[in-house]
């Protein structure tokens, strides 16, 4: 089974992500709030993908969390973000994420993301 770490401060649009991997056979995940949240999770199990919203509450945005986990793990990466802008797509692409969806987002894509990321076929 694959564990998957999802980063969402927005605690709707985390559960609506969390129904569709429970609905593509993913049901061993976690939601962290914060990125010091996921960095406190990453720190205790073992991921297999990390779902990562850019904007979070807290001193550390998405990005940032992902070059502190960068530093342990090559784990994928998905970010979600409703920044467009170039500057923040920019500084994503540094953390070489597998895939950088737009809010809101749209299931089909994630999860042809999600099968990318992980090597899997269609469920």
């Amino acid at each position: 089974m694959k564990n998957i770490l999802l980063v969402e401060d927005e605690f709707i649009i985390a559960r609506m992500i969390e129904n569709h991997l429970e609905n593509m056979g993913f049901t061993s995940n976690q939601i962290a709030m914060s990125g010091e949240q996921a960095l406190e999770a990453f720190e205790k199990d073992n991921f297999d993908l990390l779902l990562v919203d850019i904007k979070l509450n807290g001193e550390l945005d998405g990005i940032e969390t992902v070059e502190r986990i960068r530093l342990q793990s090559p784990v994928p990466i998905i970010y979600l973000s409703g920044n467009s802008d170039q500057q923040t797509f920019e500084r994503s692409k540094k953390t070489q994420p597998v895939d950088y969806l737009l809010k809101p987002i749209k299931m089909d894509k994630l999860q042809e993301s999600i099968q990318k990321a992980l090597g899997v076929g269609k469920k």
